[in-house]
């Protein structure tokens, strides 16, 4: 789940289907800006979904 548009979309139109729906990212360096965990975290609390980021650094 990166936060962005395909992920939230995809998101969203699992749960309307009823489906129990998890966020999950996958950290696998450290370079950068990490705005995008950020932005999935965000999504998840506003569809009220649980949200898990593996850190596989």
């Amino acid at each position: 789940m990166s936060g962005g548009t395909d992920s939230s979309v995809a998101a969203i139109l699992l749960l309307e289907q009823g489906y129990e729906v998890v966020g999950i990212t996958f950290r696998f360096w450290e370079e950068g800006e990490n705005t995008h965990l950020n932005d999935a975290i965000q999504l998840a609390e506003q569809l009220g979904i649980q949200y898990i980021t593996y850190d596989t650094r």
